[in-house]
């Protein structure tokens, strides 16, 4: 860390050529007595002249050849974070300068009601991202404030100022924060006042919603569960007064066990006494508990085009905003349909297969608003010359033949998107024709060339580059018959949701007037023509495609007990790289020219839908009737997969949604797999 550069880029804002590079002191000794940057800071305060032309900036966080992300020669290991519209910053400054935040350099924004705070990250640009998330917790939590988002970015800028109490700190006499031991410290420490605070009377109470909630960290990977659990027990003994010890571990184990099912984010950690007081407070049935509802964080919601989440506004009245988006997500891939990559040595394209699946009456057919939009590309299609005889479609309906759907693909120039709202539809005919149909989805949604012969005149129908897209919605019984054997390679091909099972009356339905979406269909239709001709190139910086790498290796260490999970986080892979060039794409229309960057914040939101998916595609498969394996065996291979003693809480997060608690307690009592080690803890033998 020692003698830390960082670069130096002239005014106006512009100019992302760096000049120069500096030094931490130097920028220090500027803020405090350049006397012509004195200059142009009074003319900003008082004159009102714009900043972004008068002053020079520096990208705290590194070196750049030009100050975009990608140009990064070398990482400083700081992060500057931008506080605005505060009263009195020289108070905020000596509360931060008592703090123990590592902060190197602090001084007042050019417009006199902020301050720019420079703190040691980390020395792995990787992790940027997570100190920006932790000190954006902080803040909110200790000091009440906003952090700017597009602080997060590596290149962010900080525009130089004048501050003749300038305050810097030598980064090489402090230390980085190591954010797994302050997360738990910050948890244990709030655990702990929690329970000693416990009157007589309430002592069970407390401890089963600290336990929950506990549970529901460690389920997140905040905190390890031998570490939480041995805590726990250890702030009930200093609290003293206990009738029963044993019977207070058996309630700590309880209530961990239940919040393992719910778990919480970093997002939730800094809402801990919310927590205590809402989610935890009411006594809830385990067993009856689903954790597999799929929903999205708002990370993915505040990272996606605005477009997407104007679309998303619009209908959620209707439905879940994230239920919506994996709609939209599933049919997106129409407007891209001339776009190719390559991945792994083979050429693919943009499409996917999606299936959602929910209790009748629960807003799935909320996704006909999201088919409405692309009604003019249809209509424009429809309105094409015919092919063969067989006129052009965006939309292939699942109850036609197995010829008669190659037929229309071939009219479509392998292209087009099968849909429905009854999976009953795909699977009534599918059984009529099967092996063809399935031949023809399995082949279509791989871009695997196609070939089947006509029963007519038995001449053949070959289409080169198939591109189906597949979108399904049913309810939980109809999705079993989806799939007549599990291992065909059809199951692995889709992603999955499973829309909340709570159904609520919405109010005002019978005078709901339907929405005008005139703009949003000319919108797509636009984006559908103007991608059609315009294939821009796309770049994945290094440290993206080591994330992506980094991320899908430990999907395919939680998952590799089983060979279909192996191949589902494999296509899966895939599908994150499809899903990150159809998001980019939506941002902007870009011409053949422009170089698109996949930044690792897409890169983020598309993992979290993949991931999110592959579990649920755990839980789907194990109820499937297809399924080769019976549920013992592949409770037995995931649990031996750890290798190691572990706990009970441990089997039931592996196991959430696979098994019940009791059937899971029977087979670890089950002596032929495992052995007991005493206290909860068990191993394979």
């Amino acid at each position: 860390m020692k003698g830390i550069q960082v670069s130096y880029f002239k005014a106006p804002i512009t100019n992302i050529n760096s000049s120069s590079n500096i030094g931490l002191i130097e920028i220090a000794n500027l803020i405090k007595s350049d006397m012509d940057l004195r200059s142009k800071i009074m003319q900003i305060r008082i004159g009102g002249m714009d900043k972004t032309k008068l002053l020079d900036n520096v990208t705290f966080s590194g070196l750049f050849k030009k100050r975009t992300d990608n140009e990064l020669i070398e990482y400083s290991g700081l992060i500057c974070l931008d506080i605005d519209k505060i009263d009195n910053p020289e108070e905020l400054k000596q509360r931060l300068i008592k703090s123990k935040l590592p902060i190197v350099l602090m001084f007042n924004s050019p417009s006199g009601h902020g301050l720019k705070v420079v703190l040691l990250s980390s020395d792995d640009e990787r992790n940027h991202l997570k100190y920006f998330e932790y000190y954006q917790s902080y803040f909110r939590q200790y000091y009440g404030i906003v952090i700017d988002k597009s602080c997060k970015n590596i290149s962010r800028t900080c525009f130089m100022s004048y501050d003749k109490e300038v305050y810097y700190k030598d980064p090489n006499e402090m230390e980085e924060i190591k954010l797994d031991d302050e997360t738990s410290k910050f948890i244990l420490s709030k655990a702990s006042d929690y329970i000693l605070s416990a009157k007589d009377g309430e002592k069970h109470h407390k401890l089963l919603n600290i336990s929950r909630l506990l549970g529901g960290y460690s389920a997140g990977g905040l905190i390890s569960a031998d570490k939480a659990i041995n805590a726990l027990e250890t702030f009930i003994i200093e609290r003293g007064n206990i009738d029963n010890l044993e019977l207070a571990k058996k309630t700590i184990r309880d209530g961990f066990t239940n919040g393992i099912r719910n778990p919480l984010t970093k997002d939730d950690l800094f809402d801990f006494e919310k927590r205590i007081k809402i989610q935890f407070t009411n006594e809830s049935n385990y067993e009856n508990t689903n954790s597999f509802i799929t929903e999205y964080s708002d990370f993915v919601f505040d990272n996606l085009p605005p477009k997407i989440n104007e679309i998303i506004d619009k209908y959620s009245k209707f439905s879940g905003r994230s239920y919506l988006l994996f709609i939209l997500i599933g049919l997106l891939p129409n407007l891209f349909t001339k776009f190719r990559f390559s991945y792994n040595g083979t050429t693919l394209g943009l499409n996917l297969g999606t299936v959602a699946v929910a209790l009748s009456a629960s807003g799935k057919s909320a996704s006909g608003f999201i088919v409405e939009l692309f009604s003019s590309i249809e209509n424009h299609l429809n309105k094409s010359e015919k092919v063969n005889g067989t006129k052009k479609t965006l939309f292939l309906p699942p109850n036609i033949s197995a010829i008669e759907l190659a037929e229309r693909l071939n009219a479509n120039c392998g292209t087009g998107t099968l849909y429905s709202t009854e999976i009953s539809e795909f699977t009534s005919t599918n059984a009529k024709e099967f092996g063809d149909y399935d031949y023809i989805l399995r082949k279509g949604l791989s871009n695997e060339n196609i070939s089947i012969m006509r029963k007519t005149d038995k001449t053949d129908i070959n289409i080169d580059f198939p591109l189906i897209n597949f979108c399904l919605t049913g309810t939980n019984s109809q999705f079993p018959e989806m799939f007549k054997d599990i291992n065909n390679g059809f199951f692995s091909r889709s992603l999955y949701f499973l829309l909340d099972n709570s159904i609520l009356w919405n109010r005002g339905n019978a005078s709901r007037v339907k929405q005008d979406n005139k703009a949003l269909k000319q919108f797509f239709f636009e984006k559908y023509v103007h991608y059609q001709s315009n294939i821009p190139e796309f770049i994945i910086p290094i440290e993206v495609e080591e994330y992506f790498d980094d991320e899908m290796e430990k999907e395919n260490d939680k998952y590799c007990y089983d060979d279909l999970m192996i191949s589902i986080v494999r296509r899966y892979g895939v599908y994150t790289w499809k899903l990150a060039r159809i998001i980019k794409l939506m941002e902007s229309d870009y011409t053949t020219t422009d170089k698109i960057v996949i930044d690792l914040t897409t890169m983020k939101l598309c993992l979290e839908i993949t991931t999110k998916s592959i579990k649920l595609s755990e839980y789907l498969s194990f109820n499937l009737k297809s399924n080769g394996k019976s549920e013992e065996d592949r409770i037995v291979s995931k649990l031996k997969m750890l290798n190691r003693t572990f706990t009970r809480a441990e089997s039931l997060v592996l196991t959430e949604g696979l098994i019940s608690v009791r059937s899971l307690d029977r087979l670890l009592a089950n002596r032929t797999h495992f052995t007991s080690e005493g206290h909860g803890k068990y191993k394979s033998k």
